[in-house]
C-alpha cells in the first residue's frame, strides 16, 4: 500500500548588496609675489561651489618657501560618496584690485573633480584645473606684486641769514645745495637760492632725487661773494635724507640736518643760520689850521706840523 505525506517546500532567497566605498579630493593652488617677501596668510583664497555665492571655505596661503616669494594654498578634503562631476571656483579676495601698493591677481581656478566606480568597490576622484584670466589655461598661480610710490612731495630745507653791522637786504646773498656721496664728498650742484628781506630762506631737495629707498647726503653752503667789507660764513650744514617703505606701497622720508658729521654720519642736530659780519672802510678826519708869520712874509712849505696821538 503506498502512502503520501504532504510536504511544505521552502524555496532560499540569496540577496547581494553592493556598494561603494567614498572617496576624497584636495584642492591645491600657488600664491606667488613680486616685489616683497611673503608671510604666512598674507592673502586669503575662497572656495565656492559653481553658481553659489556663498564660499564653502576660505584659507591663507601657507608659509613661504625659502625664497620668499611663493607659498602654497592648500584647502580641506572634500569627501564624496556617489559618482558624479562637481564643479567648484578658487578665487583670491580682492582679486583685480590694488590696495596699499599690492596688486592683487583676478585669475578664477575652475576645479572640475569627476567620481566614478571603479567597479571593485570603490569610488575614484579626478581633479582638473582650468583658468579665467590666467597665464595659462591650466594656470594654478595667483601672482600678486608690490609697488612703491616715490616720496609725496619734495624736501624742503629752510634757513636763516644774520648780518652784523648794517641792515640786511633782500637777494644781499646766495645760499647753494649740493648732493654730495656716502661721506658727504664730491659735492654735486642742486640749486641756489637768495635770502629774503628778513633773512629766511628755502631750498628744495627734488623728489626725483630721492625716489628710491636708501639715505641720500646733502650739503648746504653760503656762495662767497666779492664785497670786501663782508666777512662771509664759511660753514656748512649735512643734511641727511632716509627714505623707506612704509609697507603700505608709499617711501616716506626722515631728514636729518646738522652741522657737523663724520664719515658720512651727522653727529649733531641744529638749524641752518649763516652770520655774516659788515666792517665799515675807516672814516678820517681833516683838521686844518692856519700859520701866521710876523715880521716876515711867509713862503710855502717853510714850517712843518706834526699830529700825535695821545691816550
Amino acid at each position: 500500500v503506498n502512502s503520501v505525506t504532504n510536504a511544505i517546500v521552502t524555496t532560499a532567497a540569496f540577496e547581494n548588496k553592493y556598494t561603494t566605498a567614498p572617496t576624497s579630493a584636495t584642492f591645491q593652488v600657488t600664491k606667488t609675489m613680486e616685489g616683497r617677501k611673503l608671510a604666512q596668510d598674507m592673502f586669503k583664497f575662497d572656495l565656492y561651489k559653481v553658481g553659489e555665492t556663498t564660499p564653502i571655505e576660505t584659507v591663507g596661503n601657507g608659509v613661504p618657501n625659502a625664497d620668499g616669494m611663493s607659498a602654497s594654498v592648500v584647502f580641506s578634503e572634500i569627501t564624496y560618496t556617489a559618482p558624479g562631476t562637481y564643479s567648484y571656483v578658487i578665487k583670491e579676495q580682492n582679486g583685480g584690485n590694488t590696495i596699499h601698493g599690492v596688486t592683487y591677481d583676478d585669475m578664477k581656478v575652475i576645479v572640475t573633480v569627476t567620481v566614478k566606480d571603479n567597479g571593485l568597490g570603490a569610488l575614484e576622484a579626478n581633479v582638473a584645473y582650468s583658468t579665467i584670466n590666467g597665464d595659462a589655461e591650466d594656470d594654478t598661480k595667483f601672482n600678486n606684486s608690490y609697488t612703491v610710490k616715490p616720496p609725496a612731495a619734495p624736501i624742503i630745507i629752510n634757513g636763516t641769514k644774520e648780518l652784523h653791522g648794517k641792515n640786511l637786504s633782500a637777494g644781499e646773498f646766495t645760499f647753494a645745495l649740493y648732493q654730495t656721496d656716502a661721506y658727504f664728498e664730491n659735492p654735486e650742484f642742486v640749486s641756489s637760492v637768495p635770502n629774503a628781506a628778513d633773512g629766511g630762506f628755502s631750498l628744495t631737495i627734488p623728489v626725483e632725487r630721492i625716489s628710491e629707498i636708501g639715505g641720500y647726503r646733502f650739503i648746504i653752503k653760503e656762495v662767497k661773494g666779492t664785497d670786501d667789507n663782508i666777512t662771509y660764513d664759511g660753514g656748512v650744514y649735512y643734511v641727511l635724507v632716509e627714505v623707506t617703505d612704509n609697507g603700505l606701497g608709499q617711501l616716506v622720508t626722515k631728514t636729518i640736518v646738522g652741522s657737523a658729521q663724520n664719515n658720512g654720519s651727522i653727529t649733531n642736530t641744529s638749524d641752518v643760520r649763516f652770520t655774516n659780519y659788515f666792517t665799515p672802510d675807516p672814516e678820517t678826519l681833516k683838521i686844518s689850521g692856519k700859520k701866521i708869520l710876523k715880521g716876515g712874509v711867509l713862503a710855502k712849505d717853510q714850517f712843518t706840523f706834526e699830529l700825535y696821538e695821545t691816550e
